[in-house]
């Protein structure tokens, strides 16, 4: 093979790692909201929407997955006698589990990806 060749070769191989990588970034949450990867904050607050609950502006956050648990990610909100504790498993198409306490009752949602809610 020529130097021609081998340059153009590197040139196509070039364009088409990057043609992939491309169409395989996920957009920012501004540009599309359904693709985009979710938070637990994020979970939370339309579980308490679909509850008509108030978000309340100030929450204590603690990390309550349990040592040596692998592909899943469980926090807990704590703001007052509200208690919200969201998991999920990593996956980014997967619904979260959320679970909301206050003094006087107990809730279980699925919050989807498209911020749709569902009793666990």
């Amino acid at each position: 093979m020529n130097k021609k060749m081998i340059i153009l070769s590197l040139a196509v191989v070039i364009l088409g790692a990057a043609i992939v990588i491309g169409s395989t970034a996920l957009p920012p949450e501004s540009q599309d909201p359904i693709n985009s990867i979710k938070s637990h904050e994020w979970a939370r607050d339309r579980a308490l929407d679909s509850l008509k609950i108030k978000v309340p502006s100030n929450w204590s956050t603690q990390d309550t997955t349990p040592e040596g648990l692998i592909g899943s990610s469980i926090k807990t909100y704590i703001s007052g006698d509200l208690i919200v504790t969201v998991s999920h498993n990593l996956n980014p198409t997967a619904a979260f589990s959320v679970t909301v306490q206050n003094s006087e009752n107990t809730w279980s949602l699925w919050v989807n990806q498209d911020g749709t809610t569902q009793p666990q």
